[in-house]
């Protein structure tokens, strides 16, 4: 391919790609969203009080709400900051006695880990189609508190395989203080937008170990997150 025909390729493309954006160039926004956070820690774990038995951390569904400020830079490309309230952490499994031996035994049940934080990612947006875009960019978040919750009781099996619990449920909500007051993560992920209105899916790598050095756990922030906004054009700069 000649130099002149290769310009010319680019010149054409540059073009169709220019046309796809939905935003007017040099216009500043505000979306506000609400969404579904899917998250889970990496070598997360809880024992359940059988030797051995551990459960490792899984995936909660948590709220994701907040807004952020867009501003349309060319026909492409789109920055934007924003703001949100961020209900992450895990969930574990019950203790299973399904194997445990006649005596008695300590059961935990409703168990579940949950970081709030208040997450401001730093975006680009890239339109690769008519109302579509690739985003990536990074995410600070603040730790606003934590919360470990288990329900723990007493449970007797008997030599017959039957299966007696004791009335008294020990509650346990206690904060863990080993939790790193700020988490960093790499979010990326594409968004679509149609009349204002814009569908936004992500996925967020955490890059920070959630815990202080008291504890190596090298445990990290997962996060998916799919939310619905609609975006407000305040003015042309």
């Amino acid at each position: 391919m000649t130099m002149k025909k290769l310009f010319f390729t680019l010149a054409i493309t540059s073009a169709v790609v220019a046309s796809r954006a939905q935003s007017e160039v040099r216009t500043l926004s505000i979306t506000p969203r609400v969404g579904t956070i899917f998250s889970n820690i990496s070598n997360e774990s809880m024992g359940l009080g059988l030797p051995g038995n551990l459960s490792k951390g899984k995936t909660k569904v948590g709220l994701w709400a907040g807004a952020d400020a867009r501003y349309q830079a060319t026909a492409t490309l789109a920055f934007s900051v924003g703001a949100y309230y961020e209900r992450m952490g895990c969930r574990y499994d019950d203790t299973d006695l399904t194997r445990a031996t006649a005596g008695k035994h300590i059961a935990f049940k409703n168990n579940y880990f949950h970081l709030n934080y208040l997450g401001m990612p730093v975006m680009a947006h890239l339109y690769v189609a008519k109302g579509l875009a690739i985003n990536v960019g990074a995410r600070v978040a603040f730790l606003l508190s934590n919360t470990m919750h288990s329900e723990e009781t007493s449970v007797t099996i008997g030599e017959d395989g039957s299966y007696t619990y004791a009335r008294n449920v020990d509650v346990l909500n206690a904060e863990n203080k080993f939790v790193e007051k700020t988490d960093i993560s790499v979010p990326i992920g594409v968004s679509y937008e149609r009349q204002n209105v814009v569908l936004d899916a992500r996925y967020s790598f955490g890059l920070t170990n959630l815990y202080k050095g008291a504890l190596d756990k090298k445990c990290k922030n997962r996060g998916v997150t799919v939310s619905v906004g609609y975006k407000f054009d305040l003015t042309n700069l």
